[in-house]
C-alpha cells in the first residue's frame, strides 16, 4: 500500500517543478504575410503573449493556418527572448495563378486541351490562389485524356514560375511518346466461341486495319475495355452462359520502331518535339464460361400497382430459353422505368434464381413498390435576367404533384429549346426528403444570347455585298417574349422587318406572333418588291406537338426587266397574296440553332382562296422531316429533308414564277448557285422555278471545340414542272458534297456558316469546281 503511495508523491513533485520553470510566451512575430492581415492569422491561433508555451497548441495553430489553404510553407521559429519564450511564424503565402500553360501538347492543341478538361469537369481558374490538390487533379486528368487516345507512355510535369509579384505561372510540359496502337488480340480458356467470333463480339477495341485512322478502334483505354466487356458478356449471355467471367487483359507493348527512327527520337524529345514510334499492343483476355442454363418457371410477389398480366407482356423469354442475362437485366430496367415514371424513386426489385438439377433456373421477382414521392420545391439558378416564371412554366410538374421521372427530363428538354437557358453544363441537384415522400429540385443553367445588338456587313450569295443592323432577342425584358427589328441594305436585297412573339398568352402554352416587313430583292434581271404583314397563333397540344394557324397578307411588285417579253417573266404590278396557313410540328431538338440529338417534323398547308380576296389563288404543301442520331465518339449525323408541292386553284391560275420552288445556294443544296437546280426557260436558259420540290442534306458533324464544328456533307435535290411527275427523268436530281465549318460566336444567336461545296452534276452556266458560301443560320 505504501509504495505505490510513494510514487504518486514523486509524480506530483515532478509536476510542481515543471510548473514552477515552464516558458512563458514573452511576444509573438507573424512575418511573411502580404493579402492576409496580419489580425486574420491572430485571430486563427491559439497561442497568446504572457501565456505558458504548449507545443501541442503550437502545433494545432500549424493545422489550423494550414486549412486556410492560402499557404504554401509555415514554419514556427521558437527563440529565447528577455522574459520568456518569442514564437515568430514565418509564412509563405500560395501565389495568384496568373495563367496555365502547356509545352509538348501536340496530339491537343492548346484550345481544344482546354475544352476537353472543362468537358471532364475542370476548370482552368485564374486570378485565383494556387491549389496544390487542384493542380495535380489537372495533372492526372491530362495523362487520363492521353491515355484514352492511345498515348500510354505519357508523362506530364508541372512546374510554378513565380513573376516575383506574388504571381505565377503553372506550367504543364507534357511529353507524349508515341501512340500505342492494338495489333493482337487472344483469349484463352474460350471453349464456346473462337477467337475470331470473340474479336467480331468487341465493337470498341479493333486491331489495327487500314480505317482504324477514322474510327480509331486500335486504341486501347479502359473505358472502351469496360464497354468491350459487355459486349462479350453479352454473347455468351445469349447462349445461357449466366456465369460466364471475362477478366482484365494481360497487356503486352511491343516496340517495332527501327533503330534508324529511335536515334532521330532522342534527338527531338532534347527539344520536346513530337516523336514516331511503331508501338505494337497485344492482348489477351482470360475467360471462364462456367456451364449454360435455361430458363424455368417465372413468378412476381409483392407488385401490387403493375398487374402480373402486364409484367407477363413484357416478358419476353420462354422455358426452354437460354438464360439470357441481358434479357433479364432489360426487363428489370423497363419495369423499374415504369415506376420511375409513377413517381416510385425509390422502387426496387429483387430477383431470386432457383436452379434446378437440369441446368434450369426459376426466377422469382421480388416488388418492393415503396411510397410516391411528389415534387416539394422547384427552384432556378443562374438565370440573372430570366424572371423564374418564364423557366417554371415551361416545367411539367407542378409543386406538389407527383414526381414523374420521363416528365422530369422532358421538362428539361423543354427550358433548354427556349434557346437562352443552357441547363446541359450542369446536372440538377434532385434531393429526396424519405421523411416526408418529397424531391427539392435545383435546376442550374447559363444564360447565353438574351440581348443582341448588331451592327456590320459582309457578303452571301443570297444578298451580295450587304451592310445590316439589327436588335434581337429570345428573351424580351426576361419575360421569354422574342422581338426582332433589323435592316439589311444589300447589293441583291434590301430588307426591313420587325417581328414579336409571346409565347404564352395569358400564362397558357398559346402564342402569338405579328411580323412586318418590306424586301426588294433582285433575282437573274428581274426585282421583286413586297411588302406586308402576318398574323400566327399556335396552341401546344402535348409537350413537343404544336399546331400553329397564321395569316399573310403580302403586296408583290415586279417591274418591267430585260426579260418582259419572255412568256414567263412578265412585270406585276399590286399583286395580293392572302392565304392561311396551317403547320403541324414535333419537335424534340435540344436545342433551336445548335442541336446535337433530337428528331423535328413539320407539315404545312398553306392555302390560298378567292374567299380571301388575293389575286394569287393557290395551295402549297411542305413536309419536313430532321434528325440527328449520335455517331462515334462525340459526333453527330444529321439527315434533313424536305418535299414541296404547289398547285394553283382553278384551272386559269397559274404559280407566279417569283412563289415557285428553286434550290441550290446555301440553305438547300450546297455546292450550286443560289435558285439554279430548277427547270429552265427553253428561249433563255433562266431558271423557271417548278411546282415540285425534293432535297435532303446528309451530314457528319464533328465538334473541334467548345464553338467550332466541322460537317461533311452530301446534298441532293431536284425541282419539277407541273406536268412532270416527281423524280421525273427529264430534271434529274443534282448532287453535291463538300466540307463546312461553323462557329458559334456568343454575340450571334444564329452560328456563322463558311461552306464549301463541289457539284456532281452539271448545271448551266455553273462551272464544276467547288463553289464557298458564307451564311449565317442553320441547315434545318
Amino acid at each position: 500500500m505504501l509504495k505505490p503511495l510513494r510514487q504518486l508523491v514523486i509524480l506530483l513533485m515532478v509536476l510542481c517543478s515543471f510548473t514552477a520553470y515552464a516558458e512563458v510566451i514573452e511576444a509573438i512575430r507573424i512575418v511573411g504575410n502580404a493579402r492576409i492581415s496580419t489580425q486574420a492569422v491572430f485571430y486563427r491561433i491559439r497561442s497568446a503573449e504572457g501565456e505558458e508555451l504548449d507545443l501541442a497548441t503550437v502545433s494545432e495553430d500549424v493545422k489550423r493556418l494550414w486549412n486556410l489553404n492560402v499557404f504554401a510553407d509555415i514554419k514556427v521559429d521558437i527563440q529565447d527572448g528577455e522574459t520568456g519564450k518569442v514564437l515568430t511564424y514565418m509564412l509563405r503565402e500560395r501565389p495568384i495563378i496568373k495563367d496555365f500553360r502547356f509545352f509538348g501538347n501536340h496530339a491537343f492543341g492548346p484550345n481544344l486541351l482546354k475544352d476537353k478538361l472543362k468537358e471532364e469537369g475542370i476548370l482552368l481558374r485564374i486570378n485565383t490562389q494556387l491549389d496544390f490538390n487542384e493542380v495535380s487533379r489537372i495533372k492526372m486528368k491530362i495523362m487520363d485524356l492521353y491515355k484514352g487516345k492511345g498515348y500510354q507512355n505519357v508523362r506530364v510535369e508541372q512546374t510554378l514560375e513565380s513573376t516575383g509579384a506574388g504571381d505565377a505561372y503553372v506550367t504543364f510540359t507534357i511529353y507524349e511518346g508515341g501512340k500505342v496502337r492494338v495489333h493482337g488480340v487472344q483469349f484463352t480458356g474460350n471453349q464456346v466461341f473462337s477467337d475470331k467470333k470473340l474479336r467480331r463480339a468487341m465493337k470498341k477495341i479493333k486491331e489495327h486495319s487500314m480505317l482504324s485512322f477514322v474510327t480509331s478502334s486500335d486504341v486501347y483505354s479502359e473505358e472502351k475495355f469496360d464497354e468491350d466487356l459487355d459486349n462479350l458478356r453479352s454473347r455468351y449471355w445469349k447462349k445461357g452462359y449466366k456465369d460466364v467471367f471475362v477478366g482484365r487483359p494481360i497487356i503486352e507493348i511491343i516496340d517495332e520502331t527501327s533503330e534508324k527512327q529511335k536515334q532521330k527520337n532522342l534527338e527531338r524529345m532534347k527539344f520536346n518535339k513530337k516523336v514516331k514510334q511503331d508501338l505494337r499492343m497485344h492482348l489477351t483476355i482470360p475467360i471462364f464460361e462456367g456451364d449454360q442454363y435455361t430458363i424455368g418457371d417465372v413468378s412476381f410477389v409483392d407488385n401490387k400497382l403493375v398487374p402480373d398480366t402486364t409484367l407477363a407482356d413484357s416478358w419476353e423469354l420462354e422455358p426452354g430459353d437460354p438464360f439470357d442475362v441481358g434479357k433479364v437485366n432489360e426487363f428489370q430496367t423497363e419495369i423499374e422505368e415504369i415506376y420511375n415514371d409513377a413517381g416510385y424513386l425509390q422502387f426496387f426489385m429483387e430477383r431470386i434464381p432457383e436452379k434446378r438439377a437440369d441446368n434450369r433456373v426459376d426466377l422469382t421477382f421480388k416488388f418492393d413498390e415503396g411510397e410516391q414521392f411528389t415534387l416539394r420545391r422547384l427552384e432556378f439558378e443562374g438565370n440573372v435576367v430570366t424572371r423564374d416564371k418564364v423557366l417554371r412554366r415551361e416545367f411539367m410538374i407542378s409543386e406538389g404533384a407527383p414526381f414523374r421521372l420521363e416528365i422530369f427530363k422532358n421538362s428539361m428538354l423543354k427550358i433548354n429549346q427556349l434557346g437562352f437557358f443552357d441547363v446541359t453544363q450542369s446536372d440538377p441537384d434532385v434531393d429526396l426528403n424519405p421523411e416526408d415522400n418529397s424531391v427539392d429540385v435545383l435546376i442550374k443553367g447559363q444564360e447565353s444570347g438574351v440581348n443582341e445588338i448588331n451592327f456590320g456587313g459582309g457578303y452571301s450569295e443570297y444578298a451580295g455585298f450587304f451592310l445590316q443592323t439589327s436588335y434581337s432577342t429570345r428573351n424580351f425584358l426576361g419575360r421569354g417574349e422574342q422581338l426582332q427589328l433589323s435592316a439589311s441594305l444589300g447589293s441583291n436585297i434590301t430588307y426591313y422587318n420587325i417581328s414579336f412573339t409571346e409565347p404564352w398568352i395569358f400564362d397558357y402554352p398559346h402564342s402569338f406572333t405579328v411580323n412586318l416587313f418590306n424586301s426588294d430583292t433582285s433575282y437573274y434581271n428581274y426585282e421583286r418588291q413586297s411588302k406586308g404583314f402576318s398574323l400566327g397563333f399556335g396552341f401546344r397540344l402535348k409537350p413537343f406537338l404544336t399546331y400553329s394557324v397564321a395569316y399573310r397578307y403580302e403586296i408583290v411588285d415586279v417591274p418591267g426587266s430585260s426579260l418582259q417579253t419572255n412568256s414567263v417573266f412578265k412585270p406585276v404590278s399590286n399583286r395580293l397574296t392572302s392565304s392561311i396557313t396551317q403547320s403541324l410540328q414535333y419537335n424534340t431538338l435540344n436545342h433551336p440553332f445548335m442541336a446535337t440529338r433530337g428528331s423535328k417534323y413539320a407539315l404545312s398547308l398553306e392555302w390560298a382562296g378567292w374567299q380571301l380576296g388575293g389575286d394569287d389563288l393557290k395551295y402549297e404543301i411542305n413536309l419536313r422531316l430532321t434528325r440527328m442520331f449520335k455517331g462515334p465518339k462525340s459526333t453527330a449525323f444529321l439527315i434533313n429533308s424536305r418535299i414541296g408541292y404547289q398547285k394553283p386553284l382553278g384551272s386559269n391560275n397559274t404559280i407566279q414564277y417569283y412563289d415557285r420552288f428553286f434550290i441550290g445556294g446555301e440553305s438547300t443544296v450546297r455546292g450550286y448557285e443560289l435558285r439554279t437546280i430548277s427547270p429552265r426557260d427553253s428561249q433563255s436558259n433562266y431558271p423557271i422555278g417548278g411546282t415540285k420540290m425534293f432535297m435532303a442534306n446528309l451530314e457528319w458533324i464533328l465538334p473541334i471545340e467548345n464553338r467550332f464544328q466541322f460537317a461533311l456533307f452530301y446534298d441532293i435535290g431536284g425541282v419539277w414542272l407541273e406536268d412532270q411527275s416527281f423524280f421525273a427523268s427529264e430534271e434529274p436530281l443534282k448532287s453535291s458534297w463538300g466540307v463546312e465549318a461553323r462557329f458559334n460566336l456568343p454575340v450571334f444567336q444564329m452560328p456563322i456558316r463558311l461552306t464549301y461545296g463541289i457539284p456532281l452534276d452539271d448545271v448551266y452556266g455553273q462551272d464544276k469546281g467547288g463553289n464557298l458560301e458564307f451564311t449565317v443560320g442553320t441547315i434545318f
